[in-house]
Order: C-alpha cells, then structure tokens, then sequence
C-alpha cells in the first residue's frame, strides 16, 4: 500500500548526499527569500508538464519532488539515508556503492534485516538499533518495535546494466560482493533474488556469469522455437540490401 519510490544510490558527493539534513536545510532557506529549489532528478512534472520544485516533509524528514501546477508530489530519494528509512520500490545503483554493506549496519534494512519503526515516524531503523535522523531539535536517537508484515523486504530482483564492463580486475572484486549480497539476503529472509543482465556481447557471457553470481545462464531471445532460418520475425529477420525486412508477420 506504500507509495511507489525510486532511490538513487549513486555515491557520497554534493549532488547525492549521505544525508537530508543540510538538503532540508537549504530549502527551508529558500523558502524564507521567497526561493523555490527546481527539482534535482526531474524539473518537469510527467502528469501535466508543470514545473517541479524541491519540498521535504516536516515530521518524516525526507525529501518530495512537487508539481506546482497538480501538487503532485513524486518520491525520488537521492540521499543514503533515505533508502534506509524508506526502503523504496526500486533503487537504481552503481557498482562500487554497493560494497559499502560491508561498512554500513543500516544496509541490512534493505537485504531483508529485522527492522524497527521509529515512533516519531522517520521510517524504518535497524532492529534493536536509534533513529539518527536531525530533527530541528537535534538527532532523535528514539528506539522503535519491531515492524512485523506478511510481505518480504527485500529485493527479488537485481538488474545490471553493462554487464561487459564488468571483466577482468573489476569482475574479480565485484564477483566477492555479489555473491556476499545474495548470502546475507538469504540469511536475513529466508530467499536469494533473480539476477537480470543486460550485455552488449554474448563472447563468454556462460563463463562470467558464472564467476559473477555463481549461476547459471538463460539467454534472452535465445533459439528459435522454430528451427533456425524459417523467419520466426520474434527471434531473426530476413533482411534484403537495403537492411528492410523481407517479411513482416504479425506474432
């Protein structure tokens, strides 16, 4: 019933920060100059082509995306911290932001760890951990109870993009994380997650994918189901000289 969400966990810098505290701060700045912040992941609303400006909310601390047009409001985190409290539907990631699990507690709230509620309702904490969001007050540091649903926490799907890129040197090292990922996973909650990749070449693809993430590999579109040079127009084409199929067929 929550809300759909996209996180971008892209890094520690001064466009994704750690934290929404000095984010907030500078709105509510804005504000009293009569300023408002235009969004930082979309600037244009995809409902009504309104102009989208930055807001947070007051009591849960995170950061909105807002239409001004519709008031439609758009979750986009781009703040560590936010991932962690609000675990969102889908995070879009890089590579090396990824190995901070093995730095950072609050990581096991997404991999499908015990997670607590914050009583003053800045989302989720780890369990029997405290809410270290800055409040005007200063850090809440409140305890929560543990949050119990019938659904899973934790991802059922990781999709990467690139998949070439990650050879050699880089492949190695990744290759630890992502198997480290799918273990603590299946600790926490009982279940690993299907691994989606995208690649531009399919030389070796077996062989990585089996160093990567210790899989098996299902390649998609594979073999016709017909055999092989029957026009099967969902799998291959017949091109003429010019690079136009020869036959179209509706499916």
């Amino acid at each position: 019933g929550e809300p759909f969400s996209v996180a971008y966990f892209v890094g520690s810098s001064e466009d994704f920060p750690r934290h929404t505290k000095n984010i907030i701060k500078d709105i509510e700045a804005s504000k009293k100059k009569g300023v408002e912040q235009k969004g930082k992941i979309i600037e244009n609303c995809p409902l009504c082509k309104g102009y989208v400006i930055l807001d947070f909310k007051e009591r849960e601390r995170y950061i909105v995306h807002r239409c001004k047009s519709c008031n439609e409001e758009f979750l986009l985190f781009y703040t560590d911290e936010e991932i962690y409290r609000f675990l969102p539907t889908f995070i879009i990631s890089t590579v090396d932001k990824l190995a901070g699990i093995a730095m950072n507690r609050r990581l096991k709230n997404v991999f499908g760890g015990k997670i607590d509620q914050c009583p003053k309702g800045h989302g989720f904490i780890p369990h029997n951990d405290f809410c270290e969001v800055e409040t005007t007050e200063g850090c809440c540091e409140e305890t929560g109870d543990l949050y119990e649903t019938d659904f899973e926490t934790a991802p059922t799907l990781v999709i990467q993009d690139e998949m070439h890129l990650i050879r050699e040197e880089f492949g190695t090292i990744n290759s630890h994380f992502e198997s480290l990922l799918e273990t603590l996973q299946k600790k926490l909650s009982g279940y690993g997650f299907k691994n989606i990749t995208m690649t531009a070449t399919m030389t070796g693809a077996s062989e990585q994918i089996k160093h990567l993430y210790h899989k098996e590999i299902n390649v998609f579109p594979g073999e016709s189901i017909k055999e092989r040079g029957l026009d099967d127009i969902f799998f291959e084409y017949v091109l003429d000289e010019n690079g136009h199929p020869i036959e179209q067929r509706k499916l």
